[in-house]
């Protein structure tokens, strides 16, 4: 059955909370916000926000079309992205494998601050709702978009209503993203133990004729 996690446990313990969110449905796939560190199987492309994740070569946009796995998009923790021009470029790219009815896994470590200003990025590209971040509480996690600096970068960049953090403590505003890797043009396969599918990506392009309005966002 699809959503089940790696690393399954019998203890009595409650269960921590990633492993409750449900998948979204978006386009023609879905999305779920869950761990990088416990993806859940039986996803199409897996897409890490933190150190957790195995470290690969390209993002999809730059791989000239091969076929893509996973890969990572490194956000500091309680931070919002450093380059809203790449953030960008990975929403639009993902609303593109969604319309192509992709099924796409997203997470960091516990899967509501940077999951969740990812998701309501992606929620106000795609024009789901008119409070993303609300929208994105309700059909998440109550936990989503963390920190002050993450409701400003979603005010400001997606045009999003703004809404209070969901901790106390936020970040100063330091951030970092890095893209890792030897400069080749695929990225590697993940050992079939592991549990992921090949997936077969749809090349990013520089429109998404689905969505309307992109550029009351993208001006």
């Amino acid at each position: 059955m699809t959503g089940q996690l790696f690393n399954d446990s019998s203890s009595k313990m409650a269960p921590r909370c990633h492993t409750t969110h449900k998948p979204i449905k978006l386009g023609a796939g879905e999305i779920v916000g869950g761990s990088c560190g416990s993806p859940r199987k039986g996803y199409d492309i897996y897409i890490g926000f933190c150190y957790t994740m195995k470290m690969l070569n390209n993002y999809p946009w730059e791989s000239n079309g091969e076929p893509i796995i996973e890969f990572q998009y490194n956000i500091t923790d309680m931070c919002a992205p450093k380059s809203p021009k790449e953030f960008k470029k990975l929403i639009t790219w993902v609303a593109e494998q969604l319309f192509a009815g992709k099924r796409i896994h997203v997470g960091c470590i516990g899967g509501h601050g940077r999951t969740g200003t990812f998701l309501s990025a992606l929620v106000a590209f795609m024009e789901k709702s008119d409070d993303p971040i609300k929208w994105v509480r309700k059909h998440h996690c109550k936990k989503a978009v963390e920190s002050e600096s993450q409701i400003k970068f979603l005010v400001k960049h997606f045009k999003c209503k703004t809404a209070k953090p969901t901790k106390s403590h936020h970040s100063s505003g330091t951030q970092t993203h890095r893209m890792y890797g030897s400069g080749s043009s695929h990225i590697e396969d993940v050992p079939r133990s592991s549990g992921y599918r090949k997936s077969k990506v749809v090349p990013i392009t520089s429109r998404i004729s689905h969505v309307a309005k992109k550029g009351s966002i993208w001006g």
